[in-house]
């Protein structure tokens, strides 16, 4: 039997037995209500809301979907719900208008702010749209006319895609094995996107086989001095995650165990630094950041090189085009 608790929420995973066994057992100490019995037989749920996400069991695996409500109401908050949707929630290159750097006032950044802290919540499940977000969260401190433009073409994004539903499917057994036997993270760098500050953007996509369990993004604390130097720091969370799910699933969550977790990046010069003895003529380097050569060097992890097109870390670091946004959310 496994458990996980949100609050007063409990999730049992187990065989049927065992779940009603443990409902039973708690039932004598505290009141509870049963949300649903999911699993594959015709008397058990197909369906249940999990903090208002729509969790579904299929003949293929499970399927997530973000609480519905959410795009919803950020359209409508941000004036969008007369606009035409577009295909993207960003552009890369967004031409920048007189007035762009005039400040809101206060109601309409109050607004702006409570429109973007919604939709990093929803974002959760909505990896295509964490770098849009991510961008506008940077100007919450103090948005701007431009900062209210790009929380508008986010909000029409989601007005023309409003629902993205995820796929956790089935995997070893009849499948192939080694798909239960590897983690790998995809990690990516957009090197000194940022024109204000010059610092670069970092996130990735964590796989159990072919499954995503994970993602993450940020803007890197300090300017880097190189775009090899900025993609190595990209690798490091990447690396740290695949270990920390690698753990996980050898500590009971699955039979077979995983060895060597992958990191796979796409610049050969942050995958020449992981691989290199001392510093060599580095610099500027904080100590933090040589945990993954320490890694490297014992097996522990191992780095490959991805191609660019092929890197679902592209997703949550640059404002991507349509084409290559379906590629890799597929």
């Amino acid at each position: 039997m496994r458990a996980s608790t949100h609050g007063d929420d409990i999730k049992l995973v187990g065989e049927e037995e065992g779940v009603l066994s443990v409902e039973k057992d708690l039932q004598v100490r505290w009141t509870q209500t049963r949300k649903a019995l999911l699993g594959p037989e015709d008397h058990h749920d197909k369906m249940v809301l999990d903090l208002n996400r729509i969790v579904t069991w299929t003949e293929e695996g499970i399927e997530i979907e973000g609480d519905p409500r959410h795009p919803e109401l950020i359209i409508i908050e941000a004036g969008m719900d007369k606009s035409k949707g577009v295909d993207t929630p960003g552009v890369k290159e967004r031409q920048i208008e007189k007035g762009d750097d005039e400040k809101l006032s206060k109601a309409e950044a109050t607004s702006y702010r409570g429109i973007t802290m919604r939709a990093n919540y929803y974002c959760q499940n909505r990896l295509e749209a964490k770098f849009a977000v991510k961008e506008c969260a940077r100007e919450m401190k103090d948005p701007t006319v431009g900062s209210k433009k790009a929380l508008k073409r986010m909000a029409r994004y989601f007005q023309k895609h409003k629902r993205v539903v995820q796929k956790i499917r089935y995997q070893g057994a009849a499948n192939d094995e080694s798909e239960i036997t590897t983690v790998k993270g995809e990690g990516d760098t957009n090197h000194a996107d940022c024109k204000k500050t010059r610092k670069s953007t970092s996130g990735g996509v964590g796989f159990h086989g072919k499954n995503a369990l994970t993602h993450w993004r940020a803007t890197q604390a300090e300017p880097a001095l190189s775009s090899g130097e900025s993609e190595y720091k990209g690798a490091l969370k990447p690396a740290a995650e695949m270990m920390f799910i690698r753990t996980m699933i050898n500590k009971g969550f699955a039979n077979d165990k995983i060895t060597e977790p992958i990191v796979g990046i796409e610049s050969s010069a942050a995958k020449a630094i992981a691989g290199r003895i001392g510093l060599g003529k580095l610099k500027h380097l904080d100590t933090p950041y040589l945990w993954l050569r320490a890694m490297v060097r014992q097996r522990r992890i191992r780095l490959m090189k991805l191609d660019g097109k092929e890197n679902c870390g592209d997703i949550i670091t640059k404002h991507l085009a349509k084409e290559a946004m379906v590629y890799l959310m597929n």
